[in-house]
């Protein structure tokens, strides 16, 4: 029994004990993955036709986040338009937040939704035709029949709104809202003249259409007549063999009309998911916070404040990267105000603390300075104690500053032990005062002592 009890003391067993521990602790440390994660992101973006680019970006963000162990749900939609309305109604129980939407539309009524960002690539309006059809001016668009798109796309209302205009009104173009693939089926068919379409251009939609269908870029001039009436379009050029340089397809280059994708957020998404999508699109897309700190908005959307710091930023801040929901209870900044501000109390309640100390000491001091005045600046308080009375000592003056200094001590050991109790004394702070309240117990004991021998 005593080799056993010697063996469990012995220093080898608890050398073993010890590398025992540190073996478990750096094995358990090896499985912890400690790189920032997106666990907190559990959210629905409202897409578009799974045909679409919108649908295969968000896709994209998808695969990502799954990635980092969070997860976006892809909801497909009828498009730009359709998606604004579902995010707008469906801020009940916040599950899908975000949208893609083509910049120029505009929520109907008061809202809460607000500008995440944008995308760098802007989508591309494709008028398409019939092989040997000439669309060359508008005037030559007089009378035909034109498929914008369906109900609730984007390119539904940007069609509708481009041929709202005064001058185009009056060509008497009739506007049928259908699907992309319906459209262009009809444009084959003959039963539609042109087709409408709001696509990424490489898109493999765009390239189906022009490269199996035959279907034409309409070679519309002067579109930049158009874009200057739309704060939020802008033409661009599609290459003359863009899309077969063999085959020259288009055979010539095409101005067209170009407009942003915006990334739309309901103002019921918490902090940490914003800044979670933001930074899933900065990874997917380099130049996404440059262009974003580049371009002005003129959506009539507000800014998402999340998404100002992110772009000020350039990423990220360091408690959205490593402590995402403490951020959700206030931003950033905020904590550091709130820090600041605390700080600064503890110094003004730290100075209360040291200016009363102060005060007290200052006052018994200058009672046994009185005292002193009566005893001799050379006689202590222990002195005065074991002092014998003498006729001077019976004096009025004298028993009245006797009676004083122990009145004035009373008063202020009972000031002492109160203002030790109080909030602005910091932790530790009180022994402070409990030395100031030994000082003047001990002064009280011999000046009373000294006082009940005088009667």
């Amino acid at each position: 029994m005593k080799a056993l009890r010697a063996f469990w003391r012995s220093p080898t067993l608890k050398s073993l004990a010890f590398a025992a521990l540190l073996i478990g602790l750096a094995s358990l440390v090896a499985t912890v993955d400690l790189r920032p994660s997106l666990s907190h992101l559990a959210v629905g973006v409202y897409s578009g036709s799974p045909s679409g680019s919108y649908f295969r970006i968000t896709e994209g963000l998808a695969e990502a986040a799954r990635l980092r162990s969070g997860e976006i749900r892809n909801q497909p939609s009828q498009g730009s338009a359709d998606n604004l309305a579902r995010l707008a109604a469906g801020a009940d129980d916040c599950s899908t937040p975000f949208a893609l939407v083509q910049d120029g539309l505009a929520p109907a009524g008061p809202h809460d939704l607000q500008l995440l960002g944008r995308l760098q690539k802007a989508e591309t309006v494709f008028v398409l035709s019939a092989p040997g059809k000439r669309y060359e001016s508008f005037e030559s668009l007089r009378g035909v029949r034109v498929g914008i798109g369906p109900e609730g796309s984007g390119a539904n209302r940007l069609a509708s709104s481009v041929f709202a205009l005064p001058e185009l009104s009056k060509l008497g173009t009739t506007l049928v809202a259908l699907p992309n693939e319906a459209a262009f089926d009809a444009v084959q068919a003959g039963s539609l003249d042109l087709a409408v379409v709001v696509i990424d251009e490489d898109a493999e939609l765009i390239k189906n259409a022009l490269l199996v269908r035959k279907l034409e870029i309409a070679p519309i001039a002067h579109v930049d007549a158009i874009a200057r009436r739309f704060p939020f379009l802008r033409t661009g050029r599609i290459g003359a063999g863009q899309y077969d340089a063999v085959a020259l397809l288009p055979p010539t280059d095409r101005t067209v009309l170009r407009v942003d994708t915006l990334v739309v957020v309901h103002s019921c998404a918490v902090r940490s998911q914003k800044i979670a999508m933001l930074s899933l699109l900065a990874d997917a897309l380099p130049d996404f916070v440059r262009h974003n700190q580049e371009t002005p908005n003129r959506t009539g959307l507000p800014l998402s404040d999340a998404s100002r710091q992110f772009f000020q930023n350039g990423g990220p801040e360091f408690l959205d990267t490593w402590m995402p929901r403490v951020s959700d209870v206030m931003p950033p900044e905020n904590w550091v105000y709130t820090v600041m501000g605390i700080s600064i109390l503890f110094n003004i309640m730290g100075f209360g603390h040291r200016f009363r100390l102060w005060r007290i000491d200052a006052n018994r001091v200058n009672v046994e300075m009185r005292i002193g005045r009566v005893f001799g600046p050379t006689t202590t308080v222990d002195e005065i104690g074991a002092l014998e009375p003498a006729s001077e000592h019976r004096r009025p003056e004298t028993l009245r500053a006797l009676d004083e200094a122990i009145a004035s001590l009373e008063g202020l050991n009972d000031r002492c032990r109160t203002q030790s109790l109080s909030m602005l004394v910091p932790m530790g702070g009180e022994m402070a005062y409990r030395y100031q309240e030994t000082l003047m117990a001990d002064a009280l004991a011999n000046l009373r002592r000294f006082r009940r021998r005088l009667g």
